[in-house]
């Protein structure tokens, strides 16, 4: 099994060429040209007149090299009022790669707050990525309980340490370790991309092998790779930003010696730094180290956020993106009924049924209405369910499902649940 752990990176999206303009209730949705980007800037960033050209070349640096990458501006009565970043990804849902679109860096101007301009933008994200045939969206939320409203539910928790280097294990061997070479680039991202082959729930992106082949990363940044009979086999980003600290930006390997020559590398760097700091989907990451906890509170080891939101706009398009997935061999019938307010499109009801763990959408009228399990399920949690990063016992435990029988939880829990659960830090 792989562990990828990452902080706070961008995932970003774009719309296809003939979705530049749209109306959304009150406010008009429109693609940003680089005269744009200065008003997006103050939105985004603030008011700092002396840094504004710079920010804005960078901005319009990614927008012209990243192929997936574009703003989004609201407008009201010609003048902007909010904006955002949107992005298509691909996904690792239960071994099945399938389309994703991301948004992020929404932002509203002061002056407009409170006027539903963010809900303008979201419906318009909705809507278009629907009309291109993409069922899952993500993000990475600013108020988990305000686009929990909207429909996203919860996916990974990020668990951000700060612990000593000498608390990594020092078992492995750096012989296979190097700084990337620029030539090398390609060969890391085909590395990375077998990974995310391999693991639930993570994301990938064009914008990201782009990103990383031109070399846009942030000042300061090293990456160290994991080279073995001239292939790469893992990757470590890291970099030093406070006195005395190492902030681990990236890292994925292929394999557990892998993992082991990168712990070896931290640990020893205990004469320049106290502190590595890190984030990790990955719950039992605490397993591997000898002493986990960062002394701020008695037997304290990480603090827990969430990190990405995910949302299905459209339920039996995603059952047929996932036709090939086994669902633990599983023979039933399902009759889901999805409250989605945010979304009317999807709202209502979709009968699945599964012969041997493999799933397809069926016609309401043909299935038998004595010998099918019947739930009723918020789209929110739906899309947490259909993720595997919540049981559905455990939904039903909170009052977050309804089912006709109680007896069909195990086997809901045998469809849905997943041995991984998802090792993703999508999200703007």
């Amino acid at each position: 099994m792989s562990i990828f752990i990452e902080s706070e990176r961008l995932v970003l999206r774009e719309l296809s060429e003939s979705d530049l303009t749209a109306a959304s209730s009150n406010s008009t949705i429109k693609l940003l040209n680089y005269e744009d980007l200065g008003d997006f800037w103050e939105l985004h960033d603030g008011y700092y007149p002396n840094d504004k050209q710079r920010r804005v070349e960078w901005f319009n640096l990614l927008a012209t090299t990243l192929p997936e990458f574009d703003y989004y501006g609201a407008y009201r009565n010609g003048k902007m009022v909010g904006g955002m970043a949107l992005s298509d990804c691909k996904l690792n849902l239960r071994s099945q790669i399938i389309k994703l679109a991301s948004v992020g860096m929404l932002r509203t101007d002061m002056l407009h707050k409170k006027e539903k301009i963010c809900k303008d933008m979201m419906e318009y994200f909705n809507e278009t990525s629907r009309q291109r045939g993409i069922n899952m969206l993500t993000l990475s939320p600013f108020r988990p309980d305000f686009y929990k409203k909207m429909g996203f539910g919860y996916g990974s928790s990020l668990y951000q340490y700060q612990i000593s280097p000498l608390n990594f294990p020092n078992t492995g061997s750096k012989e296979c370790l190097s700084y990337l070479d620029n030539s090398d680039r390609k060969e890391y991202n085909e590395s990375y991309n077998m990974v995310f082959e391999l693991n639930h729930g993570m994301i990938n992106s064009e914008m990201k092998e782009t990103w990383f082949l031109n070399g846009l990363e942030e000042d300061g940044k090293r990456t160290l790779v994991y080279k073995e009979n001239e292939k790469i086999r893992g990757g470590l980003i890291y970099a030093s930003w406070n006195d005395r600290e190492m902030v681990i930006v990236d890292m994925f390997y292929e394999e557990v010696k892998v993992l082991y020559a990168f712990c070896a590398f931290i640990h020893s760097q205990s004469d320049e730094f106290d502190r590595i700091s890190f984030s990790t989907p990955d719950e039992h990451f605490y397993y591997l180290l000898s002493d986990p906890s960062n002394g701020k509170a008695e037997n304290e080891y990480c603090t827990n956020v969430v990190k990405n939101m995910f949302r299905v706009i459209n339920v039996p398009g995603l059952f047929n993106e996932l036709s090939d997935v086994n669902f633990h061999n599983q023979n039933a019938v399902l009759e889901i009924h999805v409250n989605d307010t945010f979304c009317p499109p999807n709202n209502g009801i979709t009968v699945v049924k599964f012969v041997d763990g493999k799933v397809a959408v069926c016609e309401f009228d043909t299935i038998d209405s004595k010998n099918h399990t019947k739930i009723k399920i918020d789209i929110a949690d739906f899309s947490s369910l259909i993720m595997g990063a919540i049981s559905a016992t455990t939904l039903y435990r909170l009052g977050l499902l309804e089912i006709e029988s109680t007896a069909d939880l195990d086997l809901l829990d045998r469809i849905f649940t997943i041995g991984q659960k998802p090792l993703s830090v999508g999200g703007l």
